[in-house]
């Protein structure tokens, strides 16, 4: 038999908010990140550099790949950041209901 999915109490929310913080947090303070952050960074340039010249019939593809390639490290590169953004809201807004009941 499924399990159900259930909604999760305030105090689960906040456990699993906090525990998302300090994951990601850690994440993009670690050297790790910062080197990845450059070779993304690095790569994405070189895709859009390989795209520089103009769009013909012959090329139309293969530059649509290019830049769907750069736009795809960009959105992983400041991904973590979102999460982070996200975990802060998610805890103000506990923080805030809290505060009014």
């Amino acid at each position: 038999m499924e399990q159900q999915d259930r909604v999760q109490t305030p105090e689960e929310q906040e456990q699993e908010a906090t525990e998302t913080l300090r994951k990601f947090r850690n994440l993009v303070q670690s050297e790790g990140w910062a080197e990845l952050r450059r070779i993304g960074e690095a790569q994405a340039a070189q895709r859009i550099r390989e795209i520089s010249g103009p769009t013909t019939m012959e090329n139309i593809g293969e530059h649509n790949f290019s830049k769907g390639e750069a736009n795809g490290i960009r959105t992983l590169l400041v991904l973590p950041n979102s999460v982070i953004e996200g975990a802060e809201l998610t805890l103000k807004q506990l923080e805030n209901r809290n505060a009014t009941e």
